[in-house]
């Protein structure tokens, strides 16, 4: 049974749209259309099916895909599984009821994992924002690092997995701040190498809020019934890991002189490094109580005399490639255009 077999099979249930499983079909299919499940029927040429559920899946995240193929082929069915498709079936057993069923549930799956998806999305977004309301007048600061983040990341070219995290965890990178005393946090003067220390704390503060393994959550993951291993408790949530490592190096230097480790080169995450860019970028075109807002020129000269001391020569190279992107985020997020809700009421200016 092929393709055709299983239009068959679905008559008067679904409207199918049938084509041979190729990236060039996936392209042309998927623009203009929108599916509520794919069907990939396997053993019919389809000898690597890595590279179209990849495609159907950059193409569309949460993509149902239902796999079909003969015993012969179940272990490329099975491959397509672990790639991320939901679901699949052998056609020796295949039924209207099964694929029909298969179809639902798969459509069922992808619909919760796209609704949690957003929710924590959300709620990271709400963690930024409650950083800066500790922080000074930033506006959509988080937003634009989060933005640059994601650009530079997609410069360089890295995969859409890594893109789509930097995108939700670069926002997070001064959460530690929600732990510095606001007699630090906010002072107008300068502050003393004993402040300065407490203040450069707030990398590893929020390493800690976010990477929290404390003896409540270990109950409440135990009652969940969730597993222990060593002293960690999994499942290991990938964001979270990310997150973890933006708040923690996004003060690091590419010479070795940066805070908390004094990390150098690429010892320093790549996550780390995007960052410390986008960051400073940012800081660097807007305006502060403490600062005028630089030009764009101004901006680049100054980032310039630190590629190689600050920062890291390969992602300095993608933000020169990428300014009328970057130039597109600072217009869409500008301050001014910021929702006078999500505007930090706290208004005293706060340190780097």
């Amino acid at each position: 049974m092929h393709a055709r077999g299983a239009a068959e099979l679905m008559w008067g249930t679904y409207e199918l749209v049938v084509a041979p499983a190729s990236i060039g079909n996936i392209q042309q299919l998927m623009t203009p259309q929108a599916f509520d499940a794919v069907l990939l029927c396997l053993g019919e040429g389809v000898s690597d099916p890595a590279s179209l559920v990849a495609h159907l899946l950059d193409k569309a995240p949460y993509a149902p895909i239902v796999a079909i193929a003969s015993e012969a082929d179940d272990d490329l069915a099975l491959q397509a599984v672990c790639l991320g498709a939901q679901d699949y079936l052998l056609w020796n057993e295949v039924t209207a009821r099964s694929l029909t069923r298969a179809i639902r549930t798969s459509i069922e799956r992808s619909w919760a994992k796209q609704q949690i998806a957003e929710s924590r999305l959300s709620i990271v977004w709400r963690l930024a924002k409650a950083a800066e309301c500790r922080d000074e007048v930033t506006g959509n600061h988080v937003v634009r690092v989060g933005c640059y983040s994601k650009i530079l990341a997609e410069t360089m070219g890295m995969d859409r997995q890594f893109v789509e995290a930097i995108f939700v965890t670069a926002p997070l990178h001064d959460i530690g701040k929600i732990g510095i005393p606001d007699a630090i946090l906010r002072k107008p003067g300068s502050l003393t190498e004993e402040e300065r220390a407490v203040m450069q704390m707030h990398c590893e503060i929020g390493e800690r809020i976010l990477r929290d393994d404390s003896k409540a959550m270990g109950a409440f993951r135990a009652w969940r019934g969730l597993t222990v291993h060593g002293d960690r408790h999994e499942p290991v949530d990938h964001l979270l890991e990310m997150a973890c490592t933006v708040s923690l190096t996004h003060h690091e230097r590419w010479d070795g002189r940066g805070y908390p480790r004094g990390l150098a080169g690429e010892q320093i995450p790549l996550v780390g490094r995007i960052v410390a860019m986008s960051d400073v970028f940012d800081a660097l075109l807007s305006e502060r109580p403490y600062k005028r807002a630089y030009s764009e020129d101004e901006a680049l000269t100054i980032l310039e005399k630190e590629v190689g001391r600050h920062f890291d020569p390969e992602v300095y190279a993608a933000l020169l490639h990428s300014l009328d992107d970057m130039r597109q985020v600072r217009e869409e997020f500008n301050d001014s255009h910021c929702d006078e809700h999500d505007v930090p009421f706290v208004l005293a200016p706060a340190r780097n």
